[in-house]
C-alpha cells in the first residue's frame, strides 16, 4: 500500500512529500468527520423532528519529518516549507493517493507551520513541522472532473403568445446521457 502526499498552494507552488525531503509520519482527519443532526421541536411535542444532516468543515492535521544533509540544509528547507504553507495565501489544493486511486481536497492553512525545539524533533540532519488544514468543503473529489453533457433545450422563446406555443426543442435523443454518481453523496443535475 503505496501512500503519497502533494500540497499546492494558490500560487500553484507544489510540495511532494517523498522519502528524501519532506517525509509525512503522521496524518489525521482524512477519514474523520463530524455531523451535525438538524432536529426541529414543535410546541407539546413529545421527542423531535429529523431535518436532516450537514457535515462540518473537514480537519486535516500533518506532521512531516524534514530531512536534510547538515543544519543550513535543514533551515533551507525549513523555509520553503513554511513558503508554501503561508496561511496567508488562501486556499490550496491537498492530493491524497493510495495506490492508484487520487483524491483531492481544497484546503486552508490555519497557522504558520509549528517547528518543536525538543531534542527529538529537531537534530543537524531532521526537523519535524506540525501542519493543521482546515477544508471548508469536506468532500474529497476526483482528481479530474468529468464533464458530461445532458440534453439542451434551444430556440422557440418568441411573442406574442399565440397557442399552441412551442417554448424550447429538446435536442436529438442521440445526445441523451445516464450519468452515474459514483460519490457517497446525492449531487443534484
Amino acid at each position: 500500500m503505496k501512500e503519497q502526499l502533494k500540497f499546492t498552494n494558490s500560487k500553484g507552488v507544489s510540495l511532494h512529500f517523498d522519502c528524501s525531503t519532506y517525509l509525512f509520519t503522521a496524518l489525521n482527519g482524512l477519514g474523520d468527520l463530524d455531523a451535525d443532526i438538524q432536529f426541529q421541536k414543535s410546541p407539546y411535542q413529545d421527542g423531535s423532528t429529523y431535518i436532516g444532516t450537514t457535515f462540518s468543515e473537514r480537519e486535516i492535521s500533518l506532521e512531516v519529518t524534514i530531512l536534510g544533509d547538515d543544519l543550513k540544509d535543514v533551515a533551507k528547507k525549513r523555509a520553503y516549507f513554511a513558503g508554501v504553507f503561508n496561511p496567508k495565501l488562501g486556499l490550496g489544493e491537498l492530493e491524497y493517493t493510495i495506490d492508484d486511486i487520487s483524491r483531492v481536497i481544497l484546503a486552508v492553512v490555519e497557522h504558520i507551520p509549528i517547528y518543536p525545539a525538543s531534542d527529538d524533533s529537531r537534530q543537524d540532519f531532521f526537523q519535524t513541522a506540525l501542519v493543521d488544514l482546515r477544508c471548508p468543503d469536506p468532500y474529497w473529489r476526483s482528481e479530474r472532473e468529468h464533464v458530461e453533457q445532458l440534453a439542451t433545450f434551444s430556440g422557440g422563446l418568441t411573442f406574442p403568445l399565440v397557442l399552441p406555443t412551442i417554448f424550447g426543442n429538446q435536442e436529438s435523443a442521440a445526445k441523451s446521457r445516464i450519468v452515474v454518481n459514483e460519490g457517497d453523496s446525492a449531487t443534484p443535475i
